[in-house]
């Protein structure tokens, strides 16, 4: 399943979102508690520092993206998943490249359903995409 979720630009602490049909927050308590619970295993920040791969078996959620500004951070909610052990402070401080200035992921919540939060403060101007793979989430960042 490839669904693009979102797709935004940050400029000059403008936000121009394109969001497909139904609400970010139209989640409801049945659809949460349907989610099976999953732990992120790694991620890596693909050569070029555009593409970040999250990995995260049987992940069944759906992502959700927002777009802050100052600093300007891409901040990716992925529910139902379990921060787990699988990356270290070492892997996620080598994303500073590219576009990314600084990251950081960490478990926003445990109840009622497991949530952990991707932070990434990024460059004016970046444009996000996220989408869902079989095993995980992409986070795409294009200057």
């Amino acid at each position: 399943m490839n669904a693009r979720l979102s797709s935004m630009l940050v400029a000059g602490g403008v936000v121009l979102a394109a969001i497909p049909s139904g609400s970010l927050f139209a989640a409801s308590s049945e659809r949460e508690a349907s989610v099976a619970v999953s732990t992120l295993q790694g991620a890596v920040l693909e050569a070029n520092g555009t593409v970040l791969n999250l990995a995260i078996p049987n992940f069944s959620g759906q992502p959700r993206l927002q777009v802050l500004a100052s600093p300007h951070r891409v901040v990716l909610d992925l529910p139902g998943v379990n921060r787990g052990t699988g990356v270290t402070r070492k892997e996620i401080a080598a994303f500073t490249r590219g576009v990314i200035h600084k990251s950081r992921i960490a478990q926003f919540a445990t109840e009622p359903l497991p949530i952990t939060r991707v932070v990434l403060e990024v460059a004016n101007g970046t444009q996000v995409a996220v989408s869902t793979q079989e095993g995980g989430v992409r986070l795409t960042l294009e200057p």
